[in-house]
């Protein structure tokens, strides 16, 4: 089962979810990137920066990413909010993508900061659990989003 062997590898929650995604991003893009490099170089104090100091190369990786996977930034960009619905029409149409990509890329990098190391919530038996109780809402439809795309099992609780 997927969701027993990334528990076995250490996934316990919500950041080591994304953590093991962007591992998956770098082999795809070549490690281009350096993010799972520069983040297990860089420890902890990486971690604490403060939202509008989110990292650089995890933005590109993420931009990369949707270039490379459009269906991921449509569903986000369908599912949060945090494209107006003007952009929301322009992704579903295949227009204008360059600088959603980068807003939502954005996004998702300060997502991956703020989320809380401490909350267990990767379950081996079910994937990672995610609710609004968990999460707001936005963070909630994102790592849905990024969990079908990357075929990482999860559990909705108290989300429709």
């Amino acid at each position: 089962m997927a969701a027993r062997g990334l528990s076995d590898s250490g996934v316990l929650n919500a950041r080591g979810v994304m953590d093991h995604v962007e591992m998956i991003l770098e082999e795809e893009l070549g490690g281009v990137c350096g993010v799972a490099a520069a983040a297990a170089k860089e420890g902890d104090s990486a971690r604490q920066r403060p939202l509008d100091e989110v990292s650089p190369r995890r933005v590109v990786l993420w931009a990369r990413c949707m270039e490379q996977r459009p269906q991921l930034l449509l569903c986000l960009s369908k599912q949060t909010n945090w494209l107006q619905a003007k952009a929301v029409t322009e992704v579903a149409r295949h227009e204008n993508l360059l600088a959603h990509v980068w807003a939502v890329a954005q996004k998702i990098a300060a997502m991956h900061q703020d989320l809380d190391n401490d909350i267990v919530t990767f379950m081996p038996s079910v994937g990672l659990i995610i609710g609004h109780h968990l999460h707001d809402q936005n963070t909630a439809e994102a790592l849905v989003c990024i969990c079908t795309e990357f075929g990482i099992p999860y559990a909705r609780v108290g989300m429709v």
